[in-house]
């Protein structure tokens, strides 16, 4: 496998946080050139179901078919001996929650830093993210899991889709259907994937509604206050988040057609990337 890289040439240095199947690593590795270049490396933890293990590789298998700038990238993966890694270009703000959450007191004020948060900064990062979907929908694949938590901040500030543990190919009919009970992002997902299990291109499109709403309020967590239980008769309902009063009518509008109930209704990912 093109893809393998010699144990050696990996270095873990600190903890970065854990992933769902075990620790992730900021790190080095050395390249062709024999220069040794900051990476991050998911760990698979030791000992681990198979299921564990399957479920692992086959998020890399997926990145491997993955090529673009607004899509984390894969380097390579370590499969011989234990634990398995895979190794992916470093992030250096990491996930856009913590980046939003960390930089809330920065709000209104004009230093440098606070320019890292200014509207108009914000906008490019939802159009990074909007354009890393508009990629993934072309190539047939439907992410699921679209929030805040699973994109990650570049240090030149460009946003990048970072985590594909859910994401899987759709069928001819352009929906993919899941039957089996796990653990979901209820608060990102649209009705039709709570009550049947049903995801396509239109129902990430919703999660990236409930993405733009965790970015428009620098990370608060959708649907603060209630239970999951909560969320699911309010979305079921035909209720969606409420919007802070400081959006703007143009962004407001947006986000209330990505929640429209019929996913038809639902904007196109260019309508989005040309509203931003």
């Amino acid at each position: 496998d093109q893809w393998e890289i010699p144990r050696d040439d990996v270095i873990l240095n600190r903890k970065l946080g854990e992933g769902a199947f075990g620790t992730v690593f900021g790190g080095e590795m050395v390249g062709e050139s024999g220069r040794w270049t900051a990476v991050a490396v998911k760990t698979l933890k030791v000992p681990s179901k198979n299921e564990e293990k399957l479920s692992f590789l086959s998020e890399a298998d997926m990145m491997k078919q993955l090529h673009h700038m607004n899509i984390v990238k894969l380097l390579g993966v370590c499969t011989r001996g234990e634990p398995i890694f895979t190794v992916m270009e470093f992030m250096l703000h990491g996930d856009l929650k913590t980046f939003l959450l960390s930089r809330r007191q920065l709000v209104g004020q004009t230093t440098k830093e606070a320019d890292n948060i200014s509207p108009r900064q914000l906008t490019n990062m939802a159009l990074d993210i909007a354009k890393g979907l508009d990629y993934l929908a072309s190539a047939n694949y439907v992410h699921r899991d679209l929030a805040c938590r699973n994109c990650l901040v570049h240090s030149s500030l460009t946003v990048k889709i970072g985590d594909f543990g859910m994401t899987r190919p759709m069928k001819d009919s352009g929906y993919y259907r899941f039957d089996k009970r796990g653990m979901f992002p209820v608060r990102w997902m649209p009705p039709e994937s709570l009550l049947d299990g049903l995801f396509s291109v239109a129902s990430d499109m919703w999660s990236y509604g409930v993405l733009l709403y965790e970015i428009v309020t620098f990370g608060s967590f959708p649907y603060q206050g209630l239970s999951n239980r909560q969320v699911l008769n309010c979305v079921k309902n035909g209720e969606t988040l409420q919007l802070p009063d400081t959006c703007p009518p143009k962004l407001s509008s947006l986000l209330k057609k990505c929640w429209a109930y019929e996913p038809t209704n639902r904007p196109q990912i260019s309508e989005i990337m040309d509203t931003l």
